[in-house]
């Protein structure tokens, strides 16, 4: 619910008040038109009219003179809050519990290896966060009685009362059914068909939790707080272990009539190609993830290690202790070669998944996140030409704007504080 000031709330009445007795007298004046007309017409002696016609005349009269006035009234009111208005569209919105005082809600990040809460304020901000193992071993009951524990241990530390907070929203991996409150199913977790919302609100005493798809949490973050704010339709991309996303339609997160949609991850963009964990071959995820660049990265080590072609990746491997994400973008960036040819077969792939996207939903924004998008403004860079020459009617129409997301690891967590808005 949006805040009111209560000088906000008075102008509004007075405004529509104004706005109906606009409309009452436009169509007194109507009638009195007809009236005049009707007896112009029939050709009325109005010097022959006793004093009874006189005064309806005059009643009349009076309604034409208010008519004039209120419209002045409101016309200058609009003319005054018209050049006043100077509000940003992308503003962050403000909430309000129900008994109007400044709320907080509780947002979750449940994963196979640690639950975090934070608390977020009404300005989409994080007040406080913390996190325990999952315990996924465990049976649930057991998980759902560590996340109340935290929840009201996330209060206390941050020195907030529990009924300052009007909601609490779970992002969980896996498919969330967002409308009866149910993980039906999360990968590494022991939730099947589990009613996570009422099992939480039992222990906590507190009926407004809601779950959704970790993805399309994140998704719901970077639309009301992040790199699409201001938007209605918007898709998000992570790329970590694998490749996530999320879709946002009309200011509302998509996730199909099974709540198992937007696996944007899982297109295939190379028949039979590259085994994917999913079981298909060819998935967008097997090319575009941080593991397929890892993957990528290596077997380029192996082949320049096999020839004897020198490259500045095996030096960078070496330094770190591993091969990483970013292992090629750093000897790219020196200007090695092997590192570039590494990088432009995956920047290829990772464009060409992007276009799929925008070709099917043409979001107003598509935003990039997960550990690759650390990369910046250079990893669009890279690959917006190719975008631009691929999507359908980049010419005839306007262009999605793809962009780095904004809230990194916290996109979810926010997303999720703010479901059922």
């Amino acid at each position: 619910m949006k805040k009111i000031k209560p000088k906000e709330l008075i102008d509004g009445c007075l405004e529509l008040v104004g706005e109906i007795l606009f409309e009452f007298i436009f169509l007194a004046i109507g009638a009195v038109i007809i009236i005049l007309l009707s007896a112009i017409g029939i050709n009325i002696d109005t010097d022959s009219m006793d004093g009874e016609m006189v005064s309806v005349i005059g009643f009349f009269a009076l309604i034409v003179i208010l008519f004039l006035v209120a419209f002045a009234v409101i016309a200058i009111k609009k003319l005054k809050s018209g050049s006043q208005n100077t509000k940003s569209p992308k503003k962050a919105t403000k909430y309000i519990n129900k008994k109007g005082k400044s709320m907080y809600r509780i947002g979750i990040d449940l994963g196979g290896t640690n639950i975090a809460a934070a608390i977020v304020n009404e300005e989409f901000k994080i007040v406080k966060k913390k996190s325990v193992p999952t315990g996924a071993e465990r049976e649930t009951k057991y998980i759902m009685d560590d996340m109340a524990e935290l929840c009201r241990s996330v209060c206390a530390e941050a020195g907030i009362s529990f009924e300052e907070i009007d909601a609490i929203g779970i992002a969980s991996p896996g498919v969330a059914n967002h409308t009866d409150g149910v993980i039906e199913y999360a990968n590494n977790l022991p939730f099947r068909r589990f009613e996570i919302c009422r099992e939480l609100g039992e222990r906590l005493g507190l009926n407004n939790i809601h779950v959704e798809n970790d993805a399309n949490a994140a998704a719901w973050g970077e639309a009301i707080a992040g790199a699409a704010r201001g938007t209605r339709n918007s898709v998000m991309i992570t790329l970590g272990t694998g490749v996530g996303g999320g879709v946002i339609i009309d200011g509302k997160v998509f996730s199909g009539f099974n709540y198992a949609g937007a696996e944007l991850g899982h297109v295939v963009i190379e028949r039979d190609g590259r085994p994917c964990s999913c079981g298909r071959r060819g998935c967008w995820e097997a090319y575009s993830s941080a593991t397929a660049l890892i993957k990528m990265t290596s077997e380029k080590l192996a082949e320049c290690e096999e020839s004897g072609r020198h490259t500045l990746m095996t030096e960078i491997a070496r330094e770190k202790g591993k091969v990483s994400g970013v292992t090629a973008f750093k000897a790219h960036a020196l200007g090695d070669e092997a590192a570039r040819e590494v990088i432009d077969t995956y920047i290829g792939y990772l464009a060409t998944g992007l276009v799929n996207m925008i070709n099917i939903f043409q979001p107003e924004v598509l935003s990039i996140g997960g550990g690759i998008s650390g990369e910046g403004r250079k990893l669009i860079d890279m690959m917006i030409d190719q975008i631009k020459s691929e999507q359908y009617g980049t010419d005839f129409v306007e262009n999605t704007r793809v962009v780095i997301a904004e809230l990194g690891n916290d996109a979810g967590i926010i997303g999720a504080a703010f479901l059922g808005i």
